[in-house]
Order: C-alpha cells, then sequence, then structure tokens
C-alpha cells in the first residue's frame, strides 16, 4: 500500500502526540496501579424485617414504618453513631469518616443493606464489613418503636459475608482505555492535518496547481553542501541557462519569488551566484529592480544576469515590472501553500511580468543555518556583488 508524502508527513509531525496521549497516560497508570497484588472485596448484608407477633394491626403498621425507614438506615450506616463503637471495638487508627469512604453501601428495594469493603487482607475486609453489619443492626434495633412487651417490633441481623479475590487488573484496563482514546485523538488530529493541510509536499503536487514549467528541482538546501552534488550542480546550470536566455541582448533582469517565510530564494541566489562566478561568469545580485536607467543600464552591459530578491521583490511592491524580464518562483517544499503559490504567480501575471518557471528546493534543516559566514561569501567581488536596495 502507498502512503501519500503529505500522510506522511503528517505522521511523522504526529509522533510527539501519539507519545503524549498514547505512551505516557499508559505508562503513568501502570506505574501507579500496575502491580499485580491481589485485593479481597467483602460484601455483608443486613436484613431488617418485622419481628413476629399475632397483632394484625401492629404487623402492618411496622411493614409501612420499614418501607418508609429503610433509606435512612442506609444513610446511617455511614455515619458516626455506626462507625464510632466500629473503630473502638477493632482498634482501628482512622476517624469515622475516613472509614465511611472505606465503604459502600447499597440498597435497591426490599428490606436488605448491602456493606461493601476492599482491602488486601482477605480479614480485614471481612472483619469490618461484619463489624459495620452488626453494629448497624443494633443501632436500627435500638431506634426503632418498642412493642408492648418493651421489645423493638424492628428484627435487624447479618445474614452473611461473601468474600471475593480480585487480582489488580482494574491498572491494566484503564491503562488500556486510556491508550486506546489517546490513539484516537491522535489519529483523528492526523486525518484533521492530512484533510486540511494546503502545503505542496513533492514537486508531483504542483502539477495540479500550475502549468508552470520547473526550471531547477534542488536536493541540498544549504548555500554550499557539505560534499559536492552533481545533481544539483546540473540543475543550477540549468537554472543558470534558462535565466540568461530569457533576454537576447544584455543581461536580464530576474526576479526570484519566494512563496513562504524560509529564506529558500536567498539560498538558491547565492548559491547561483557562486556557481557563475566560479564559471567565470558575472552576476549581480540585488534587493531590488533599479529605478534608475542609467544604472540598469550599466548592469545590464557589465554583467550577464541580475538577480533581484529580497523583501521588495513581491509582485505588490515592485514599481519597475516592466524592466523585468523574468520571474522564477521558488518553491520549499513542506513549506509553500497551494494558495501561496498560486497567489504570486497570478499577482506577477497581473503585472504583465512573464514567469520563467519554477525552482523547487527542500525544506530548510534546523542544523543547515542561513547566517552568511566567511566560507559563504563570493570567490570575487567583482563577479557577485551584494548591493542593498537602490532608488
Amino acid at each position: 500500500m502507498i502512503v501519500s508524502s503529505s500522510l506522511r508527513v503528517a505522521l511523522i509531525r504526529a509522533s510527539p502526540l501519539l507519545a503524549i496521549f498514547f505512551i505516557v497516560p499508559a505508562c503513568l497508570i501502570l506505574a501507579r496501579g500496575g502491580s499485580g497484588q491481589e485485593s479481597t472485596t467483602s460484601t455483608t448484608s443486613v436484613y431488617v424485617s418485622t419481628r413476629q407477633t399475632s397483632d394484625v394491626r401492629t404487623l402492618n403498621k411496622t411493614t409501612v414504618y420499614l418501607q418508609r425507614q429503610m433509606t435512612s438506615f442506609a444513610d446511617m450506616a455511614t455515619s458516626s453513631i455506626v462507625l464510632a463503637p466500629v473503630i473502638t471495638e477493632l482498634a482501628l487508627d482512622t476517624s469515622p469518616k475516613q472509614l465511611a469512604r472505606q465503604l459502600t453501601v447499597s440498597y435497591q428495594t426490599g428490606f436488605i443493606i448491602d456493606l461493601t469493603a476492599t482491602s488486601a487482607s482477605p480479614g480485614e475486609s471481612r472483619l469490618l464489613t461484619q463489624s459495620v453489619g452488626e453494629a448497624l443492626a443494633t443501632q436500627i434495633m435500638a431506634i426503632s418503636p418498642v412493642g408492648a412487651d418493651g421489645m423493638s417490633v424492628v428484627d435487624a441481623r447479618t445474614t452473611g459475608t461473601l468474600v471475593g479475590t480480585d487480582t489488580a487488573v482494574a491498572a491494566w484496563r484503564t491503562a488500556g482505555l486510556a491508550a486506546f482514546f489517546g490513539l484516537a485523538l491522535a489519529t483523528s488530529w492526523v486525518l484533521y492535518r492530512y484533510a486540511t493541510d494546503d502545503r505542496i509536499a513533492t514537486a508531483d503536487d504542483m502539477l495540479e496547481i500550475t502549468t508552470a514549467p520547473t526550471v531547477a528541482r534542488l536536493r541540498h538546501h544549504r548555500r554550499r553542501p557539505a560534499e559536492p552534488n552533481s545533481q544539483d550542480e546540473h540543475e543550477m546550470e540549468r537554472l543558470d541557462v534558462a535565466c540568461r536566455a530569457s533576454r537576447s541582448v544584455g543581461a536580464a533582469v530576474v526576479v526570484f519569488a519566494s512563496t513562504d517565510r524560509t529564506p529558500s530564494a536567498v539560498v538558491i541566489v547565492d548559491r547561483l551566484a557562486q556557481q557563475m562566478s566560479a564559471s567565470g561568469r558575472s552576476c549581480v545580485v540585488r534587493e531590488a529592480v533599479p529605478g534608475d536607467d542609467d544604472l540598469l543600464r550599466a548592469d545590464r552591459e557589465r554583467h550577464e544576469l541580475i538577480a533581484v530578491v529580497g523583501p521588495q521583490s513581491s509582485p505588490h511592491d515592485s514599481a519597475h515590472a516592466a524592466a523585468v524580464d523574468a520571474v522564477v518562483v521558488v518553491v520549499t517544499l513542506r513549506r509553500t501553500t497551494s494558495d501561496g503559490l498560486i497567489s504570486t504567480i497570478e499577482g506577477f501575471e497581473h503585472v504583465g511580468t512573464r514567469v520563467l518557471g519554477l525552482v523547487v528546493s527542500p525544506a530548510p534543516r534546523w542544523w543547515d543555518g542561513h547566517r552568511r559566514s566567511s566560507r559563504d561569501e563570493p570567490a570575487s567581488d567583482k563577479d557577485h556583488t551584494v548591493i542593498g536596495s537602490t532608488t
């Protein structure tokens, strides 16, 4: 299966997001609860019923009383009136409020209240729920009405304790869910970026945007690659020939237009000037089209190419479009957008400037650097001159 370059780039850029939302939550959850220790859950049931009596009227009144009070009895299980005697009996180093957090009280319908506690020790959880259940049954009978014989009309007792052992797999389950949702979030982000990404990833992508020819396709972004590259030298020679052929008499004025915020256009012009200088040909680099006709005429007579690159070389800021012979549009892969390329070409066509073609440059890398150094200076100031904006 062939994966498009745009999707591949989106996946590479999403790798930090995958690590944050997929790996990190799983590791944190497993580190906190993935030891695999066993835990014991004990559940004690308290059954509340009416005391046996032959008086039907008293039996009915007691049944109605229980139906109304069962919710209050369940709430009383976590109150201090029940838990304080348990703490004293078991000699626990805790408070009723803290002990209440360890208990789970459930009551649905009927006359049964379930008390559940979880602990690493099987005996501890069983003893806790039994003690709380017995204390709750005692308090229920103590606060209930009494009959003619002076005894409570309500009978409450524990019906047994259910003990279950569970290995601590909750951490693995939680980690799996966290990783799944994290992966889903990261994948959604990747697909969203892929669907909305307007940047040009490959040279083939430009075929769907413009019919302008490609006059050079470079492999290195730096002004002077660490190792000589015959393919880049051949591409720069193609660019040199195309630029000089754009005018039959005198030096051609060629604007190198950037389509993004990278210094690709400056780097390409610098490399072109160096190659022309090494071949014995002259080139002058300016930041704007000369506004003085005499200066422009002198440049055409003394040099073989006038390369214009800089902040004043955009189609909207060029006040001397008639003096420009051709435009070379610089496309930086994974930086230039489709809209940026189209607007640049249409801008020059609007002022009547011929688009000579496209130069494709790879995206700059963080270790390339773009500051000029001594080894980046031209070999001859006479052949390669960098001049600021002229008026």
